[in-house]
């Protein structure tokens, strides 16, 4: 998945009820985005490749 398509995640995510919050751990406001789901459970969208 490239940056744009993430984004594009992302933006859709929130579209849909999910809220932007900082993260709890701070590695994960570098490398994705944490959101709050509307039950308040949070979920963590990663930029980066899987790796093997």
């Amino acid at each position: 998945m490239d940056r744009q398509e993430w984004q594009s995640t992302c933006d859709r995510v929130v579209e849909n009820g999910c809220v932007h919050v900082t993260s709890l751990n701070p590695y994960w406001d570098v490398s994705g985005r944490t959101l709050v789901d509307p039950d308040g459970y949070r979920v963590v969208l990663q930029s980066a490749a899987w790796r093997t």
